[in-house]
Formats: C-alpha cells, sequence, structure tokens
C-alpha cells in the first residue's frame, strides 16, 4: 500500500511538472538541492502513512498477518 501512495505522489508530480512545463529531466534535477529532498523525504513519509496505519491497529508488520482480513 505505501508502494501505491509514493507512486501515485510521483506521478501526480510528474503530470503537474509536464503541464506546466517542466521536463521529466528537470524535474529529476531538482532532487539535487536540499529543497528537493527534503521534499522527496516528505513525500517517503507520506507513503508510510498506510503501514504505520497497519502496525498501529494490528501491533505487527503487515506481512506477518493475514492480509485477507483487512
Amino acid at each position: 500500500m505505501a508502494w501505491v501512495a509514493f507512486l501515485l505522489l510521483m506521478s501526480a508530480e510528474g503530470g503537474l511538472g509536464v503541464v506546466l512545463g517542466r521536463s521529466l529531466g528537470d524535474q529529476l534535477a531538482g532532487y539535487g538541492s536540499a529543497a528537493g529532498v527534503i521534499g522527496l523525504a516528505a513525500q517517503v513519509v507520506f507513503a508510510t502513512f498506510p503501514v504505520l496505519q497497519v502496525w498501529r491497529r494490528f501491533g505487527k508488520p503487515l506481512d506477518r498477518q493475514n492480509t485477507a482480513t483487512l
């Protein structure tokens, strides 16, 4: 689930960048700056929220439980 959230965020960012006239190379180069690294780290943290919710609710990692009961 975390991968889905991360890929959705990155796809939205890439799509918005194209709409606003930035090439994919320009967007990737933006991750070389401090602001780009902070932004990417924030997206990774956001993408881990579903995993943290599962841990909080069930008290164990997702790969160690029966996901059919979710």
